[in-house]
């Protein structure tokens, strides 16, 4: 069985919960070609991490479920059972420069901030940067996207896992399941409709080749939202605005009559080779248009699922509107966490640690700080509700919003943001059920090949 083949939808549902599962015929096993000499040169550092098992790095002696974790996320492909001796030398030979460079780059571009608002010194900030990357194997983006250099622990730091590490363990269980069904905005809302789930209606939806694959909806006298239907990270997408005077909507800065817009999108779809969707512009319902309505209050829910389960929130946090906010893949966005046990914010921040903290919201004065956010408890049951109907999901990233249309399931996501989930404030994933779930679900999938059960049998 080819490793990166797709487990079908029906045969996971209906062999991959069973209690005692037939190996033979449910798991996965891990069977990655040998990486050549040429390969491991490339392969062991990466531009700020190092992707071999070195004997210093604090999670290396253990096997604890953290440092299972860490052991798991060092390869960007499947995990090996034990790096070659020529690869720990070579990333041991230059890991020590690549950690250097990353943390005079990322001292050069946050380390005054920090000096002068925290009051932590160059000496300090160098030293933590060093044993981020040599004991750790942290990169310094994250020890100051995290403001390690407030958690006086350094043990804590660990429970903190990067963006990076959140998605490669996450390919190791994603790529062996079909989430296609969960991340395609077409089939999510298809699945959605058909388990009573509320969600965003799809007013049109165009093929590769630009051919509407649904009957041409009526006009829609209103602003309307453009999308692809398979990407992540609010890629693609694309505003439709509407004017009334003329009954036209602007894409691209051209007006396009209704039936016009349509043959637009059509040859976009077919221009850029890829899927589109329609779907109105959703409003803030009143209670969050407290924070503007340039954009829709995007609540975000990641929940677990133990093998035979019922689904656990992992975390939260809420995407705001802001002048600040800017478009496109990577934007900066404010985004405050949500604390799951309690529905109460944090202050908004974004992804660049010199813009601070806002408890207040920066246009209209807000408040975000320890607010209770309405109808939390709601979008916890759902986010529930919704994971039930997908048992062979380890993890989904939930994007919730509560809309003049009412609370309402907007996006599923099998890739969910390790950086977002995890803000200054937040409760960092290493403390939640996350390594518990995750190892579970490794072991399901692919038998006892987490770093403890090779340990005890070797």
């Amino acid at each position: 069985m080819k490793t990166d083949a797709p487990i079908d939808a029906a045969f996971v549902g209906k062999h991959l919960l069973n209690p005692t599962p037939d190996p033979k015929t449910v798991m996965v096993p891990f069977t990655p070609p040998p990486l050549s000499q040429a390969q491991t040169w490339r392969h062991a550092v990466a531009f700020d991490h190092c992707r071999v098992l070195l004997p210093q790095f604090v999670f290396a002696q253990h096997d604890d479920v953290l440092s299972q974790l860490y052991q798991l996320s060092l390869d960007e492909g499947e995990p090996r059972t034990q790096p070659g001796s020529f690869a720990r030398f070579w990333a041991s030979l230059v890991y020590p420069f690549v950690a250097l460079r990353q943390a005079w780059i990322y001292y050069r571009r946050t380390g005054d901030f920090v000096k002068q608002k925290y009051g932590v010194s160059t000496f300090r900030q160098f030293r933590d940067l060093w044993y981020c990357a040599w004991k750790q194997n942290q990169s310094p983006r994250h020890y100051y996207w995290r403001k390690l250099y407030l958690v006086p622990d350094r043990r804590d730091w660990l429970q903190n896992l990067e963006h990076r590490q959140v998605n490669t363990l996450l390919n190791h269980l994603n790529r062996h399941l079909p989430i296609d069904h969960v991340s395609d905005k077409l089939q999510f809302h298809h699945h959605c409709r058909s388990h009573r789930l509320p969600t965003v209606a799809v007013l049109a939806h165009w093929n590769q080749h630009g051919d509407l694959t649904i009957p041409a909806p009526a006009p829609v006298a209103a602003d309307v939202f453009l999308k692809p239907a398979t990407e992540y990270g609010s890629v693609g997408i694309m505003a439709v605005g509407y004017h009334a005077p003329t009954h036209t909507h602007r894409l691209n800065g051209v007006d396009y009559t209704w039936p016009d817009l349509l043959h637009a999108i059509g040859d976009l779809a077919r221009t850029d080779h890829r899927r589109l969707i329609l779907q109105r512009r959703l409003r803030n319902a009143p209670r969050n248009a407290l924070y503007g309505d340039a954009d829709i209050c995007n609540v975000r829910i990641v929940t677990g699922l133990m093998p035979g389960g019922e689904p656990e929130p992992l975390g939260g946090f809420i995407r705001l509107p802001s002048s600040m906010t800017t478009t496109g893949h990577d934007r900066h966005i404010m985004i405050a966490s949500i604390d799951v046990a309690t529905g109460r914010m944090e202050p908004g921040r974004f992804r660049e640690t010199k813009l601070g903290d806002f408890p207040l919201h920066p246009d209209t004065g807000a408040m975000i700080e320890n607010r209770l956010l309405p109808c939390w408890r709601d979008m916890l049951e759902l986010a529930a509700r919704a994971h039930r109907t997908y048992p062979w999901m380890p993890f989904i990233g939930w994007d919730i919003v509560d809309t003049t249309d009412g609370v309402l399931l907007l996006e599923a996501n099998a890739y969910w943001g390790g950086d977002s989930m995890q803000m200054p404030g937040a409760e960092p994933l290493g403390r939640t059920r996350f390594p518990e779930i995750y190892l579970n679900w490794f072991e399901r999938l692919h038998g006892p090949r987490t770093p403890a059960r090779r340990s005890a049998s070797a």
